[in-house]
């Protein structure tokens, strides 16, 4: 996605449309399209902000679970992976609670390409420092301070 058209996808109100997508196409190529647009949003804290706030999270979830896509499985890891980064304080306690997820994230481990393999890792390593961190009492420190940049 070109920069200039970042505030454009969101001004338009675009996140809920892609969120509809998901939920209610059965077509894998629109999910996997809606999922590579959402992941992109996500980089940038706006972005994840109006994803987070879509109530997406749930979704994205049960996606990682039962797509049979690898596309659609490696953009769901980029988004969880870019919104953790982005608006950790929000989405890292939310998504430490869902024990399906850990299952997802193992399993692209294994399963997975090298690319979502990796970002599964990272995914489960903050999840883990979390889960660390928040029993000792400082929360701060388990979230990522580092900025996503997109390579692909």
């Amino acid at each position: 996605m070109y920069p200039e058209n970042h505030w454009r996808v969101l001004a338009a109100g675009l996140v809920l449309l892609l969120v509809n997508l998901l939920m209610s196409s059965e077509r894998e190529d629109f999910i996997t399209d809606s999922l590579a647009v959402l992941a992109t949003l996500a980089e940038k804290l706006d972005g994840a902000m109006a994803i987070i706030s879509a109530g997406t999270l749930p979704i994205i979830i049960e996606i990682l679970a039962s797509s049979e896509s690898r596309a659609a499985k490696e953009y769901c890891v980029s988004l969880l992976l870019a919104l953790c980064i982005n608006d950790g304080a929000d989405v890292v306690p939310l998504l430490v609670k869902n024990p399906s997820l850990m299952v997802s994230l193992y399993s692209l481990i294994t399963t997975g390409t090298s690319r979502s393999s990796k970002r599964a890792s990272s995914l489960i390593r903050i999840l883990h420092a979390f889960n660390e961190k928040s029993s000792s009492g400082s929360m701060a420190s388990a979230l990522p301070q580092e900025h996503f940049v997109h390579v692909w």
